[in-house]
């Protein structure tokens, strides 16, 4: 048995990412022995859901503790792969890994003078890999144009979910983030992976002019 838990006004993308002008309509009575999940909960397929203190529209950051941060680099004109601090990663960690290979971070030399890249050479010529004056590597040597996989060793598997226009958030167990890890971290909250609630999850569906959110007959 689905029941209509709620259902919220659909503003359009400028007003679901502001995450304001929503307000529930009537709520649908629930059965009296209905038990919501705790805030945070699992499916039975692993994933993870949110639905208590978070709004439509936030960006909800997760950390997977344990697990390093991989991401797809393309090397630039001069078969550059270039990385650095940034406001989502301000520590890229002291090693990377590309395609399996291990970059020692702590041995690249910092340069107040970069060589510069173009027409498909540095200017002046080098082939050592190189840290410029804002922080940024430089790591050469690759192909122009090619896709390397690089796994930043030191740096937890992060990224952000967005919360629905019902007002809850999905973490869906992936390849690229397997919910395997033991602890992980929301909004800067830790849970035990293993002692999260196991419950069904809700559905979201559009509903005329605004969106539906259906929950289990066991809320």
């Amino acid at each position: 048995m689905i029941v209509v838990k709620k259902a919220l006004p659909l503003l359009g993308l400028g007003a679901l990412a502001l995450g304001s002008g929503f307000s529930p309509i009537a709520l649908t009575s629930l059965p009296g022995d209905a038990t919501p999940p705790p805030a945070v909960f699992a499916d039975k397929a692993g994933n993870i859901y949110i639905h208590s203190g978070v709004n439509p529209g936030d960006h909800v950051k997760v950390t997977l503790v344990g697990q390093p941060y991989k991401k797809s680099l393309k090397a630039g004109a001069c078969g550059q792969l270039s990385f650095g601090p940034s406001t989502s990663m301000p520590s890229v960690g002291n090693s990377v890994a590309v395609d399996g290979t291990t970059v020692d971070l702590t041995k690249i030399t910092a340069v107040s003078s970069a060589p510069k890249c173009a027409n498909g050479a540095y200017t002046p010529a080098t082939t050592s890999n190189f840290q410029t004056s804002k922080g940024k590597y430089e790591l050469v040597g690759y192909t122009a144009g090619q896709t390397y996989g690089v796994t930043f060793n030191d740096v937890a598997n992060h990224f952000n979910v967005t919360v629905n226009g019902c007002g809850f958030a999905a973490i869906k167990n992936t390849s690229n983030h397997p919910l395997t890890t033991s602890q992980l971290t929301i909004a800067g909250t830790s849970y035990t992976v293993s002692s999260l609630t196991i419950a069904d999850p809700p559905l979201c569906r559009k509903s005329g002019s605004g969106v539906a959110m259906y929950t289990p007959a066991s809320w």
